[in-house]
């Protein structure tokens, strides 16, 4: 094992870049939950941060052992499943904002 790979041989740029470019999501949930928590709602953003985590566990299950027709990725598994479920949790959230907003 070097600097630049992992265990098992997996070279380390290949998950970085990953978690680089799609962190907007993980980036997205932090700024809305800080937003509720600021506006006085505590409750939102730890029900976000519950989907959030058993999002991530389920996904990352499946993409880093694979599942069915899903091949096994895994360390970029784990990130490209950290991403999707940052992205998705960060849609509910936008919406919960929206519609607490009373725009809808």
């Amino acid at each position: 094992m070097s600097l630049f790979t992992l265990p098992g041989g997996v070279p380390l740029s290949g998950v970085l870049p990953l978690l680089f470019v799609f962190s907007i999501g993980q980036l997205l949930f932090y700024m809305i939950s800080g937003a509720l928590r600021a506006a006085g709602d505590a409750k939102p953003p730890l029900r976000l941060a519950v989907v959030f985590t058993l999002l991530n566990i389920g996904l990352n299950i499946v993409l880093i052992r694979g599942l069915g027709p899903i091949p096994g990725l895994g360390t970029k598994g784990a990130a490209i499943g950290t991403a999707i479920a940052a992205f998705i949790v960060s849609g509910i959230g936008l919406l919960i904002v929206v519609y607490s907003a009373g725009y809808f």
